[in-house]
């Protein structure tokens, strides 16, 4: 590119920049999974009349998955930052998986071009509904012509054995003539529905494809959630949808931009409103236990946060349950967390201070350590609201067949303020496979379901390491139930870990 670029210089280019992992001799391919970032700076100049396009944009949008390595992936600040360095007469348009950089003097077009073949999502869905429907039906037609096949089959033998039993030849004609008429008639069945099935086949590998499209660009939490919506109120998403539609024209007319604020989803977001103090009902502080007191084991991985740790531990210790086993797991803090800790004085807190490879590493330490039929881990900067231990054993206690549960989250500032809330809709194992939105502060489960995924967090991943150990619940057959009740407060803060 470096070499053949200065050729460009002041002709219309297109530049097709492909995010697959490609590694060739003297190339930037060699070192990095995706270098992308230096195959846009090797264009070095950009004239207005050029364009860029940039292939599978969802790699960058979200963190691509594995196999691939997160760290050679740029985001997607880096890459506008990266584009913009070339040209301040372009602006960025993202659809149907690619980006695209082009001339201001092509909005119009782009804008008219994307508004006519972006993916009708609400479609799609339909034809995945759809889908199910007719493989049901593809694998009753199945059973009925196995079921002819084999009726055939012993149609054969009856005549073979009159063929050779009968002496009259007379009789054996008649036999034959009849077996044969009925032979012919279950043919036509057989061809009827052989007809069918191949129509089926056809509509099957339509939605299909349809499917799979819509996997793809469902990778965004945020998409996976407006589906979920979608799919509980179709009635609501419908008249919504025809009046951003109505809007949307409208402001076209008038040539200004719109966007309908009703469809941000509040999940997802950290900041809703400005700080306000949040108060937990009296009737959640006064939760009584009237079933047995399982035992909790609840880890807190801990790291430099020691000017938060003690409203962590005092959030543990307030929900006065008496068959508990809390274990701070302490990755060798520099900073007050070694006092916080010497001034605990409660015999079901456990403190360990030792080295480990990460969060995940830590939080395997404790938890190998625990005994607790019900188990949780909770980060050092986060607390439970009060009543949560006493109300999550209830519902464990009367529903034998739960393996694990989740809440509604409180998000709070460092002041313990707070500034929104996220309330969850009931648990969808679907949009799990898309969207990683369950409070992870707000999670208890048993200890079978843990036993049965591997005991383990995995210590290889860095960042949603809740959402892979849900994933692995799910797949083991984990029945997982969303409780209507704020649970837990997540708080946001500037040295928060953040993906």
């Amino acid at each position: 590119m470096s070499q053949i670029q200065p050729s460009f210089k002041k002709k219309s280019v297109l530049y097709w920049l492909d995010a697959h992992w490609c590694v060739a001799d003297n190339t930037a391919g060699g070192n990095s999974q995706c270098p992308l970032l230096e195959e846009i700076k090797a264009i070095r100049h950009l004239n207005e009349e050029s364009i860029i396009i940039i292939d599978d944009a969802r790699y960058f949008i979200a963190p691509p998955p594995s196999p691939h390595e997160i760290s050679h992936w740029p985001d997607l600040n880096s890459i506008l930052e990266a584009l913009y360095n070339l040209s301040k007469n372009h602006e960025i348009v993202i659809f149907n998986d690619i980006i695209l950089f082009y001339p201001l003097a092509l909005k119009n077009v782009i804008r008219s071009y994307a508004y006519h073949n972006s993916v009708n999502w609400l479609t799609v869905m339909d034809k995945a509904r759809d889908y199910n429907k007719l493989l049901d039906q593809l694998i009753e037609k199945e059973k009925l012509i196995n079921t002819l096949s084999e009726d055939l089959i012993e149609k054969e033998k009856v005549i073979k054995s009159l063929s050779e039993d009968l002496e009259d030849k007379g009789e054996i004609e008649a036999d034959i003539l009849a077996l044969s008429d009925s032979l012919n008639e279950r043919t036509k069945k057989i061809n009827k529905l052989s007809k069918q099935l191949a129509d089926k086949e056809k509509q099957i590998v339509f939605l299909s494809e349809s499917l799979n499209i819509l996997k793809k660009r469902l990778s965004s939490p945020i998409w996976g959630l407006i589906t979920l919506f979608q799919h509980h109120f179709p009635g609501l998403w419908n008249f919504l949808y025809e009046k951003k539609q109505k809007l949307k024209f409208k402001k076209a007319e008038k040539k200004e931009d719109f966007r309908l604020d009703f469809f941000t989803p509040r999940l997802g977001k950290l900041f809703h409103y400005p700080p306000i103090k949040y108060e937990v009902p009296n009737k959640n502080i006064n939760e009584k236990l009237k079933t047995k007191p399982l035992r909790i084991s609840v880890v807190t991985p801990s790291f430099n946060q020691g000017v938060f740790l003690k409203k962590t531990v005092e959030s543990v210790i307030n929900q006065n349950y008496h068959n508990l086993e809390y274990i701070i797991q302490d990755s060798c803090s520099t900073d007050e967390t070694g006092n916080v800790l010497k001034n605990i004085n409660d015999e079901r807190i456990k403190c360990f201070i030792e080295n480990d490879k990460g969060q995940a590493d830590a939080i395997n330490k404790g938890f190998a350590k625990s005994q607790g039929e019900i188990m949780a881990w909770l980060n050092s900067d986060d607390v439970y609201l009060p009543g949560t231990f006493n109300y999550v054993i209830n519902y464990f206690n009367n529903h034998p067949r739960v393996d694990a549960v989740y809440g509604n989250r409180i998000l709070i500032d460092t002041e313990d303020m707070e500034i929104g809330r996220w309330v969850l809709p009931p648990h969808d194992k679907k949009v799990l496979y898309w969207a990683d939105f369950i409070p992870q502060e707000t999670l208890f489960w048993r200890r079978e379901i843990w036993e049965k995924v591997g005991s383990k967090i995995n210590d290889n991943l860095n960042f949603a390491i809740d959402w892979d150990l849900l994933l692995r619940f799910q797949e083991a057959g984990a029945k997982i139930v969303r409780l209507p009740r704020f649970l837990a407060a997540f708080r946001i803060h500037p040295s928060q870990k953040k993906n």
